[in-house]
């Protein structure tokens, strides 16, 4: 009784860090430090842009000499140019128009702010001199294939993070009969989510290295003329880099199931009792 036990200590354990993974990949998704960015102006004192965001949104804060600018920002993707950008309008159709504009290198609209904050706009304008510029290559943008890419790995790891879950729990209640829903099948749901986790983490990482490290693709960053740069002041943030997190306790999990394949396969096999069939005793039972 107390090897059983034991063995499904094993699959408990493993039901509750598979719950712990869902918990950390829900917050990566749903957070908004995916990439920490800031942009100066050459001085390094007219204007300074501090940023924040995710996968879908995020936020900034213009500084411009003694005024602070607060923006909501939104992904925004245009897959026909295989362009994304993080616009600060309100609507849909404001910020389609906003990444479109800033593609054919004209004026986007102004970003929807209070009277209090209107003259921050326009010492920005006179400080940093917001002109039309030449058309911007797609490489300032973040590409909205990688983007895209990136969030149907994550959806994926937390799919296959869910079913690990759920099959643990049907494993611990019951005895599944076929193998794929067996513990034999956690193997490969935990597998699974290892796998397209380190693939979200190196598409993420390949877009960081190759495009939002030398700009961040915020409004400011791709109109504003070259007096405003962000190329070299990002980083990676808190929500890509606990991606870590699930690797590793999928990784325990296997680990666990091993240990608990090893223990079973380490018990003696159960005594075969012969009887011979001129032996008359077995009739008294």
């Amino acid at each position: 009784m107390m090897g059983k036990k034991t063995h499904w200590i094993f699959i408990f354990a493993s039901f509750v860090i598979s719950c712990a993974s869902l918990i950390v990949l829900i917050v990566s998704t749903t957070t908004t430090e995916w990439v920490i960015g800031n942009a100066i102006t050459r001085d390094g004192a007219t204007a300074t842009i501090n940023a924040h965001y995710g996968l879908f949104s995020g936020s900034q804060e213009l500084h411009i000499f003694e005024v602070t600018s607060p923006y909501d920002l939104t992904m925004t993707c245009s897959f026909e140019h295989n362009i994304c950008g993080l616009s600060c309008q309100r609507t849909p159709e404001a910020r389609s128009d906003e990444i479109l504009r800033i593609k054919n290198g004209e004026i986007p609209l102004d970003c929807p702010l209070s009277n209090s904050r209107s003259s921050g706009i326009a010492k920005l304008q006179e400080a940093t001199e917001i002109s039309p510029r030449n058309t911007p290559p797609n490489e300032q943008f973040i590409s909205s294939a990688l983007w895209l890419s990136t969030l149907i790995c994550l959806c994926i790891t937390i799919l296959f993070s869910f079913l690990t879950t759920i099959q643990s729990l049907v494993n611990i209640i019951s005895n599944p009969i076929w193998s794929i829903f067996s513990v034999y099948g956690l193997y490969i749901w935990n597998g699974l989510t290892i796998a397209f986790a380190v693939l979200t983490m190196i598409l993420w990482g390949s877009l960081f290295a190759t495009s939002i490290r030398y700009n961040i693709a915020i409004r400011h960053t791709l109109t504003v003329n070259t007096t405003l740069s962000s190329e070299d002041l990002s980083s990676l943030g808190f929500s890509y880099w606990i991606l870590f997190g699930p690797i590793v306790l999928h990784a325990v999990n296997i680990g666990l199931l091993l240990w608990r394949r090893w223990l079973i396969e380490r018990e003696p096999p159960p005594v075969a009792i012969n009887v011979a069939k001129n032996d008359f005793t077995i009739l008294l039972y």
